[in-house]
């Protein structure tokens, strides 16, 4: 049993004073609404009537001795900003606190917050998650990278053992347990048989789950560009990178498994425009591919009635097509005044190690990067990092000294290579030049952020 200090009895704060109290705690409940405090006592282990800004009323309450001290006050975020400073210093061992903005999760933090609860922020991903998935029902995060997905047995799926579906090798998820009825089946076999009516709790990487999961048209994305993204890859793709996980969507005609959809600016704005509810302020559409700008003619339509009913616009792309040569210099200034932000991936900056790389130069993709600097257009750079390939230190130096001379870059990724697309060069009869190459460790990740200036 634990000992809980909760500050702050509106809504929020008294679903999770009830919640702690089901699952047996003790509850320590502060407001400075004495009808609050009123209502909670019937599931409270006590309450009191007090201003938690207050340095002699907390000290009354022996911050010390709770094992979590929670700040739920909402509507103020002065007095929670205060509140949670003077809990630390008082000797708070854990001290949570609610915000309501990303720029209150900043300010939380540094004031002595040990953890940060945005529950806005978490409902409106789990809901965009939950609702925009013919397959998944449910949703929990582990970490930023991982979480546990409660999904349907796809159709094609059914009937299949689960030794045959091989997604820990192909993808690296587990099927933790079945579940049909309402019964949990916690100890899966391989040779266990899914049927239609199941659900599976599988654990994963987002990516890989997305990977999984995957609708070659549409999905959503809290990676794809800032906030939460209806996502849009379009098919095709003259570069041959020898780590791509998509080797599907090279072909602009897709495969023989994998045919991409069809469909007009117009028709995928209303789809988009069915989840906008969830993006928040900083989300919209993106656009990857492939290659989206082999497609620029509909990517110029599409970002132009984006603009025009307030979307938030997004191109994720190498660059790879441009150039200055007209019809496409025209036409790429012109998709730039409707573009909000250029998702920029840089494979490598010496030439001669990009076309070994993919095939083709990047004197015009630094080009781009130097035209869309001067003009203006705000970019992410990102950067995939592969032992032996783009790991070199020297390497990551002088793409450092290039992004120096950007003057729109926002933000720079480092995307770790991984390997969970290795069984689509399988089944398309394609060799994979890096089979035996692992993913880069931490401490190569940690090299190459601190050299680009990542996150």
């Amino acid at each position: 049993m634990k000992s809980i200090l909760l500050i702050g009895l509106g809504h929020f704060g008294t679903l999770i004073a009830k919640e702690i109290n089901t699952l047996g705690h003790q509850v320590m409940a502060v407001d400075k609404n004495e009808d609050r405090v009123n209502a909670a006592l019937p599931f409270v282990t006590d309450a009191l009537i007090g201003d938690s800004t207050n340095e002699n009323f907390l000290n009354s309450l022996g911050v010390n001795n709770y094992d979590v001290c929670i700040v739920t006050i909402g509507g103020d975020f002065q007095s929670s900003l205060e509140t949670t400073s003077l809990l630390k210093e008082r000797g708070g061992k854990l001290v949570v606190a609610r915000a309501d903005r990303e720029v209150q999760e900043k300010f939380l933090l540094r004031n002595g917050a040990d953890e940060v609860v945005n529950p806005e922020k978490q409902i409106a991903r789990w809901t965009a998650i939950r609702f925009t998935s013919s397959y998944i029902l449910d949703y929990i995060k582990i970490d930023d990278d991982h979480a546990i997905f409660e999904v349907k047995v796809p159709a094609e799926w059914v009937g299949l053992q689960v030794k045959e579906l091989e997604i820990r090798q192909k993808f690296g998820i587990n099927i933790m347990a079945i579940k049909e009825n309402g019964d949990m089946n916690v100890t899966v076999s391989p040779d266990d048989i899914l049927r239609e009516d199941e659900t599976l709790l599988v654990l994963g990487e987002h990516k890989a789950i997305r990977e999984c999961f995957h609708h070659s048209l549409e999905s959503f994305g809290s990676v794809d560009g800032p906030g939460i993204r209806y996502v849009i890859f379009l098919q095709g793709c003259n570069f041959r990178c020898r780590y791509c996980h998509n080797p599907d969507t090279w072909n602009p005609e897709g495969t023989k498994k994998t045919k991409p959809d069809l469909l007009t600016a117009d028709q995928l704005i209303e789809k988009a425009l069915k989840y906008k509810p969830y993006w928040g302020d900083e989300g919209g559409i993106t656009v990857s591919g492939g290659e989206a700008l082999l497609q620029i003619d509909f990517l110029l339509e599409l970002f132009k009635k984006c603009h025009e009913k307030g979307i938030n616009t997004c191109l994720d792309t190498s660059a790879g097509p441009f150039t200055r040569e007209e019809p496409f210099f025209s036409k790429f200034k012109e998709l730039m005044s409707v573009t909000d932000l250029v998702m920029l991936d840089i494979k490598q900056i010496f030439d001669d190690e990009h076309i070994k790389l993919t095939g083709h130069t990047n004197k015009n993709i630094l080009d781009a990067a130097t035209w869309m600097s001067d003009n203006g257009v705000a970019m992410w750079i990102r950067h995939v990092l592969v032992p032996g390939i783009t790991t070199d230190e020297k390497e990551l130096k002088a793409l450092r000294a290039f992004i120096d001379t950007l003057k729109t870059v926002k933000r720079v990724e480092v995307l770790p290579y991984h390997t969970l697309g290795t069984y689509k060069y399988e089944e398309l009869g394609i060799p994979y030049s890096l089979k035996g190459v692992n993913p880069p460790t931490q401490e190569q990740v940690n090299t190459a952020r601190e050299i680009l200036g990542a996150i």
